[in-house]
């Protein structure tokens, strides 16, 4: 997968987030806003969306959300790196390391994106290197890259903090997610995604370009509110010092 991809979505999706947090009038919005309506520090958070993949290593951002393991059957799974790293941008900002906190904060918003990406949650990756693509996971990034179609899919406001979730499925049964703990954010949107794989699964489904859209219409919406939603559980985190990792 080409770096460009990552240094462009993933930094607007974290910008996005931050102007969705304004419009939900949350004041922690105030210091990631650029100046002169804030205090600039969203700058480390995108900067860290878009490192994340040199700096986590592009084989730890799969999350599957049923077998909860990472590619290849792997672990940490992506959701167990989010929660590190959370765990690492809480103990920064506590000693006072706003601009590294919120650097890693982005590595953890990084992986929560791309749990919303379907081929993500069903541990598929893309070999672009090689030239290969089995399960169109790059064609479809790329597409909403390209002349930054994601935005057509944008939101303003609305961002979702506060949720529960149940999933089941007829192998591994039933399980809960809360928006108390962080594993649980990649966990609910890989599961979220993962419904949606069937469609534009390279591999199974001949249309899959043609569901694109369909598709992004619903994810990009769900990653930017939750994008915006995560952010502002961080700060939850670091105001009442409560621990946000799962148990």
């Amino acid at each position: 997968m080409e770096q460009r991809y990552y240094k462009f979505d993933h930094s607007s999706f974290a910008r996005q987030g931050i102007i969705i947090l304004a419009a939900d009038k949350f004041p922690e919005a105030r210091l990631l806003l650029p100046p002169p309506r804030g205090q600039g520090l969203g700058d480390a958070l995108a900067a860290g969306t878009a490192a994340a993949d040199g700096k986590l290593g592009v084989f730890f951002h799969f999350h599957h959300p049923f077998k909860h393991r990472g590619f290849a059957g792997c672990r940490p799974s992506s959701a167990e790196v989010a929660a590190f790293q959370f765990s690492r941008a809480r103990r920064f900002w506590k000693r006072g390391k706003k601009k590294a906190a919120l650097y890693r904060l982005g590595l953890v918003l990084h992986l929560l994106q791309d749990a919303c990406v379907p081929q993500h949650a069903g541990l598929m990756g893309a070999f672009m290197p090689l030239g290969l693509d089995p399960y169109g996971h790059a064609a479809y990034e790329a597409w909403l890259r390209e002349e930054e179609r994601w935005q057509k899919f944008s939101v303003t406001s609305g961002g979702e903090y506060t949720w529960q979730g149940s999933h089941a499925h007829p192998k591994y049964g039933t399980h809960f997610t809360t928006s108390a703990r962080v594993y649980d954010w990649i966990d609910d949107a890989a599961a979220t995604s993962y419904r949606l794989l069937p469609r534009i699964d390279r591999s199974v489904n001949p249309h899959y370009r043609e569901n694109w859209p369909e598709v992004a219409h619903l994810l990009i919406p769900y990653t930017l509110r939750r994008t915006a939603g995560l952010i502002h559980r961080f700060f939850e985190a670091v105001a009442d010092g409560t621990k946000s990792q799962k148990a």
